[in-house]
């Protein structure tokens, strides 16, 4: 029989039930607002991060971690341009001195490693020898434009080692998509740009030259 005890234990549960939803939505509200995922190993969703913007000055040079076709389109887009820049896919610490900017498109791809003749361990040598050498005046910007494809164990394993060199991160969206980069550059207070397509590199190139 419902009773004045049942009564009052119903009101306590109802008072604790209340009590751990208002605890989530107090937890929510903040992810929310500030456009995180509440959903495990996904991060925000950012466009563009406002940090001090990188310039592209000159000389400039671009290079290849990974040895992937994003070497090839950042140097469609620079081609379009009518930029002069010197493309070394193996650039090493020793070069980067000769050199005000430093465009690097960074991506495994088996197959062009296997082309270049150089290894995974290799490029993450390279990667660290030009994390020790390179110099505060040198503007280095990571550029990701093979997408979610282009990602993977050993592209991440290229891309979150050469996190460190970076002024600023350009990424095609899709390349984004679990907020890897966008994630690190929130972090780190680092400019960050998410464009839509490859053919939203070469203007947004342009916005970066110093005229």
């Amino acid at each position: 029989m419902y009773n004045i005890i049942n009564l009052q234990k119903d009101i306590i549960n109802s008072k604790q039930v209340m009590k751990k939803t208002l605890g989530a939505i107090f937890i929510l509200i903040p992810l929310i607002l500030s456009g995180c995922s509440v959903t495990e190993g996904e991060g925000s969703n950012i466009d563009t991060i406002d940090s001090t913007q990188p310039i592209i000055t000159f000389p400039l040079a671009v290079t290849s971690i990974g040895q992937s076709i994003d070497l090839i389109i950042l140097q469609g887009a620079l081609e379009t341009m009518q930029l002069d820049y010197a493309c070394n896919s193996q650039l090493t610490a020793e070069d980067i001195h000769n050199y005000n900017t430093l465009l690097v498109a960074v991506g495994s791809s088996k197959k062009g490693m296997n082309f270049a003749n150089v290894t995974l361990d290799q490029e993450l040598e390279r990667i660290h020898q030009l994390n020790k050498h390179v110099k505060d005046e040198t503007t280095i910007i990571l550029i990701h434009m093979g997408g979610v494809n282009r990602r993977g164990v050993e592209s991440d394993k290229l891309i979150r080692n050469s996190f460190p060199l970076a002024d600023g991160i350009i990424v095609i969206k899709d390349g984004n998509h679990d907020c890897f980069f966008s994630d690190y550059a929130k972090e780190h207070n680092i400019w960050f740009n998410e464009i839509d397509t490859i053919k939203d590199l070469q203007p947004l190139l342009e916005a970066l030259i110093q005229n």
